[in-house]
């Protein structure tokens, strides 16, 4: 009776924690953390029970529970539900990561890549079979927040009106490009995802030091194909300014640099992170703190100490063996 309540229990207890992490809209990132979590601790076959209650009490809380969705279309409701499985989808891979015994770099590069790649051809799919209206989705946000800016800039005093409303403008025409940058946000959120999946539980638990064969953010490497996507982004962006001018590639040069910066940005944090490691807790927030204030002039040094790395191995004079 024990054995079939912890098989059955943990899956349950996991699944309802996956929705009410998702649902509650606060700690949204963290949606796959509870199946990721299970499946270090419990067999594949209460992993997919685990999966099981998440998606039924998933799909009750968004068609059923929620009284906001009886307000929305069907097609809002839809795209809300397939954000949910967006996350599922996360924890899957993450999980497949341990049962594989994937190394750091490897989790969350396929995490990441995998599931960017299923929702940018996912949300292709819904819009043009329609589904939902994701491009919708987006003008509304534009519009919306046109309104904001508007409000906000003729609500200063006469005399800084005019500057606000430059301001203003400036922001809209960057806003304007959001759509385009679609695969390279969604990128982004899911590199999010993952490093914050990944990051935290080994943070608490450094003691026990959960997945140990994964090795140590501190020494993570990147492989060079990452290079090549900076590489590639540049030379598109070349071909379009000065030849063909068609816009075309200069957007996907766009989305593939800031997905290649974001990487060596994280590389570059891993750097940090080994020859910060001598210094207390409080002095590396303090760091990063700065990092955060001043994430436009610093970010850029963060990010070329990831380039570099990929000729100069800075952490090559302390090499040893992972533990």
């Amino acid at each position: 009776m024990n054995i079939f309540l912890r098989q059955i229990g943990r899956p349950a207890v996991a699944g309802v924690f996956t929705a009410l992490v998702y649902f509650s809209g606060l700690l949204l990132f963290l949606t796959p953390l509870p199946l990721f979590y299970l499946s270090w601790n419990a067999k594949k076959g209460e992993w997919f029970f685990g999966v099981f209650f998440a998606f039924a009490i998933g799909f009750l809380f968004n068609f059923a529970v929620l009284p906001e969705n009886l307000s929305l279309s069907p097609s809002e409701i839809f795209l809300n539900f397939s954000c949910y499985l967006y996350y599922l989808c996360m924890a899957f891979i993450l999980s497949l990561g341990v049962w594989k015994r994937w190394r750091l770099e490897k989790m969350g590069g396929v995490a990441t890549l995998m599931v960017s790649a299923l929702t940018v051809m996912g949300a292709l799919l819904i819009q043009r079979l329609g589904f939902a209206d994701i491009h919708g989705v987006f003008q509304g946000f534009l519009a919306e927040s046109s309104k904001m800016l508007d409000q906000m800039a003729l609500s200063q005093p006469q005399d800084k009106q005019a500057e606000m409303l430059f301001l203003a403008a400036q922001t809209k025409e960057w806003l304007a490009i959001l759509p385009k940058l679609f695969p390279s946000l969604v990128f982004l959120a899911t590199l999010l995802t993952a490093v914050l999946n990944i990051g935290i539980p080994r943070l608490f638990y450094r003691g026990s030091k959960p997945m140990k064969w994964a090795g140590d953010f501190k020494r993570l490497q990147l492989p060079s194909v990452a290079l090549w996507a900076l590489i590639t982004g540049g030379v598109l962006y070349f071909l379009d300014t000065y030849y063909f001018q068609t816009d075309i590639l200069k957007i996907a040069a766009i989305n593939l640099a800031i997905a290649a910066l974001s990487v060596y940005f994280l590389q570059g944090l891993s750097i940090m992170a080994f020859f910060l490691m001598r210094y207390s807790l409080l002095f590396l927030f303090g760091i990063y703190g700065l990092l955060i204030l001043f994430f436009q002039m610093v970010g850029l040094v963060v990010v070329g100490l990831g380039v570099a790395d990929t000729w100069i191995d800075f952490r090559k004079l302390q090499k040893k063996e992972t533990i």
